[in-house]
C-alpha cells in the first residue's frame, strides 16, 4: 500500500504524489539533468553536497563549469542569483 505515514504522523499517498508531481516528461528531464550533473562531479547516493553550475546554465555540464558545494552555499547562491533580477 503507497499510503504511509510521514515522519510528524501524518498519513501521505506517495505513489499519488508521485504522479502528480514528478510524471510529466519536463520533470522526468529536470531530474536526469540533475542526475548527470551529480554523476559528473562524482557524487554519490546521500551525500550533504550539491552540484553546482559556475556560469547558472544547468544543460552544460562540463567539467570545468560544475563544481560541489554544501546544500546551503547552494541555495544561497541561487536566493541571490533571484533578488538580483527583480
Amino acid at each position: 500500500m503507497t499510503i504511509k505515514r510521514d515522519k510528524r504522523g501524518r498519513t501521505r499517498d506517495y505513489k499519488a504524489k508521485y504522479a502528480r508531481d514528478q510524471s510529466s516528461s519536463h520533470d522526468i528531464k529536470r531530474r536526469s539533468e540533475r542526475n548527470q550533473s551529480r554523476k559528473a562531479l562524482g557524487l554519490k547516493k546521500g551525500d550533504p553536497r550539491q552540484a553546482h553550475h559556475v556560469d547558472g546554465n544547468t544543460s552544460n555540464k562540463s567539467k570545468g563549469n560544475l563544481k560541489a558545494i554544501s546544500r546551503k552555499k547552494n541555495t544561497t547562491l541561487s536566493n541571490k542569483k533571484r533578488a538580483r533580477k527583480r
